[in-house]
């Protein structure tokens, strides 16, 4: 899906297969939180209706809880011109709620560009590390698991 924005387009050949490369979700934001830009190559992934984001706000897509927090990494980005990241869970179109990793970063002083990375494979995968040593190291307070020796 190429860069969805408002316009004509802005970008050359080799910026665009950066972008069609990317696993990552691409937004620009204003500093009120709407939708100016974006880019994905997993539309379905996406919380709302491709044609449904621009022009519609942070808050009117996104959970509450995760859009309070944010917009205040957005503001923060703003000010400090520092990247700002968080990690949260939200759903997709088709309700299937994923881990996504957010990297705010500051474009100019009225709007900032959010990379979005699906995130659920690689916490999946860790949630089940922590298990397995968890249940390794119950069989050993049992006296019933593996030794170190």
């Amino acid at each position: 899906m190429s860069f969805q924005h408002a316009g004509c387009s802005w970008y050359d050949d080799e910026i665009r297969c950066v972008f069609e490369a990317m696993p990552d979700k691409v937004f620009v934001v204003s500093e009120d939180g709407t939708f100016i830009k974006f880019h994905t190559n997993k539309p379905e992934h996406l919380a709302a209706k491709p044609e449904d984001l621009l022009g519609k706000k942070i808050a009117d897509i996104l959970p509450h809880g995760v859009a309070h927090r944010l917009m205040k990494l957005v503001a923060a980005a703003l000010v400090s011109e520092k990247q700002q990241c968080m990690i949260f869970k939200a759903p997709t179109l088709s309700k299937e709620v994923r881990d996504w990793e957010a990297r705010i970063i500051a474009c100019d002083p009225e709007k900032v560009l959010i990379l979005v990375r699906d995130m659920t494979d690689l916490m999946e995968a860790e949630r089940g590390r922590l298990s397995a040593e968890r249940a390794i190291e119950d069989l050993r307070t049992k006296g019933t698991g593996p030794r170190d020796d």
